[in-house]
């Protein structure tokens, strides 16, 4: 990695500090198979314990179910965790028998825009669009976030900048509830920003307390190097959603994230097409030829996944996010029961419109045959063990909150990867991008209890993720109707 970076921010709004530390390598938890007993619990806070007992549990490190475990929790952390013949449950703790239920760490989604999607649009008779921020549906789509067992959430762009520092320390100090967040200032999009202008900026959203840098689309190579430079003089990672720079770029530059599996870059497609490509004008339209030419196989491709890997670039596929512009007609976006959970959402999609609105049926037919190519490079990526996380990107139309990320699992798995595999990608690989995977991301005695309930085991079917019957957040339990029914 490139040197130390801030972690994020812990403890309450009037007391914040950063945390450091180097992190060389994936930090390999041990297998919970072997660990009987954890913190001694006379030694924890009496009073709080609770104790779940004859669990089946997925710790999120990628081993088999482990059965018939009793975990005691103490002052928000996991303090016992082993076989329930060997767990000395204190006398005071509360039980919880979960005979037939599974554990699983909770979810992190590594693209959840929380306040870029809590505004609300308008547009005026003379159709000019005006937005407002609507904090009540920001702590909203927070609630519902944590009802779908998503315990952590990365904001990869958010605006104004006060608002979301202000909201993640609402989140910290217990006032608003709802996941973790870790959160970008405003996105940093235009591309005539010279070098002191963009520094400037990057210096500016540090001072506000941001825990990332987002690069947009537009951002030429040039710009994007100063950013990131600037951007790591002050320990502050780097998120790219990029086209004009290639992933190849970026990377070598030393970008620390991209987001989406298309960077939509002439340099991935086949020769003889490239310069086909640059004509189109890097439309919605073009992205169809995109797929279409791009050679999974090829030259460029090993070449991007050689600098992935070396300088260890995480990458959050957000498939959810193509898809649904690719079948956004389909019932299985226009009858979404949890539609109704956030109308507001549903209500800015038709001010701001589809961006594929406009295909013919014959656009629609060419993307939905060229899709398989973006599952192709998906498992590429994994098959050559770049790392990967989940993230929804809530705020694209016809992603629904906390729903999408249910989606984005089975889309994965429909991309090659293993269920197992792809649970670890939604828990722990989250936890050791947002450099936090020492304090939760796994079952593990010692890290937070951030934990989902789940009523039926999602190694015989991702669908069972969903099936969330309670949501532990640092010890405390939740149950989703409950999140739900609060407006």
């Amino acid at each position: 990695m490139h040197g130390d970076w801030r972690e994020g921010r812990t403890g309450n709004a009037a007391a914040v500090r950063w945390i450091r530390r180097r992190v060389s390598g994936i930090v390999l938890a041990a297998p919970l198979a072997l660990v009987l007993a954890g913190c001694d619990p006379t030694a924890l806070p009496p009073g709080d314990a609770l104790a779940f007992t004859n669990a089946r549990v997925i710790d999120g490190n990628g081993g088999p179910v482990l059965d018939d475990i009793t975990i005691v929790i103490q002052g928000g952390r996991i303090a016992q965790l082993g076989p329930s013949s060997a767990i000395a449950i204190p006398l005071n703790a509360r039980r919880m028998d979960l005979t037939g239920r599974v554990v699983t760490p909770g979810f992190v989604d590594m693209h959840y825009h929380v306040t870029t999607g809590a505004m609300r649009y308008r547009r005026d008779a003379s159709g000019r669009l005006d937005s407002t921020y609507d904090r009540r549906l920001a702590e909203r789509l927070l609630r519902v976030a944590l009802a779908r067992g998503i315990t952590t959430i990365r904001d990869p762009g958010a605006s104004p900048v006060d608002v979301a520092v202000a909201l993640r320390e609402a989140v910290d100090s217990g006032t608003v509830v709802g996941p973790r967040i870790f959160t970008a200032g405003p996105i940093i999009a235009d591309p005539g920003l010279g070098d002191s202008a963009l520094r400037a900026e990057v210096r500016a959203q540090d001072a506000a307390g941001v825990d990332f840098i987002k690069l947009y689309a537009g951002i030429g190579p040039a710009a994007l190097a100063a950013a990131v430079d600037e951007a790591h003089r002050h320990k502050l990672r780097v998120i790219g959603h990029l086209q004009r720079t290639s992933w190849t770029e970026a990377a070598t530059a030393g970008i620390d994230f991209l987001t989406h599996a298309g960077n939509w870059h002439q340099a991935y497609l086949r020769p003889e097409r490239r310069a086909e490509y640059e004509k189109l004008g890097g439309t919605m339209r073009a992205r169809i030829s995109w797929l279409e030419w791009l050679d999974v196989d090829g030259p460029a491709v090993d070449s991007l996944i050689r600098v992935l890997r070396e300088r260890q670039v995480s990458i959050d596929p957000t498939l959810i996010a193509y898809h649904t512009k690719f079948w956004w007609r389909d019932s299985l976006y226009q009858r979404d029961p949890d539609a109704e959970l956030v109308p507001e959402l549903v209500e800015n999609w038709r001010v701001l419109g589809m961006p594929t609105r406009d295909w013919t049926p014959r656009e629609f037919d060419r993307a939905h045959a060229a899709w398989p190519t973006l599952l192709r490079f998906v498992q590429r990526l994994y098959r050559e063990e770049v790392h990967l996380t989940v993230g929804s990107d809530l705020a694209s139309p016809w992603v629904m909150p906390g729903t999408a990320f249910h989606q984005e699992l089975a889309l994965l798995e429909s991309a090659g990867i293993p269920r197992r595999d792809v649970l670890r990608l939604a828990t722990r690989s989250g936890a050791e991008a947002l450099r936090i995977d020492r304090e939760t991301g796994t079952v593990e005695v010692g890290k937070r209890a951030d934990l989902l309930v789940l009523g039926a085991d999602p190694l015989r079917d991702i669908r069972n993720t969903r099936r969330i019957l309670q949501v532990v957040l640092g010890g405390k339990i939740y149950r989703p109707e409950d999140l739900l029914s609060e407006r």
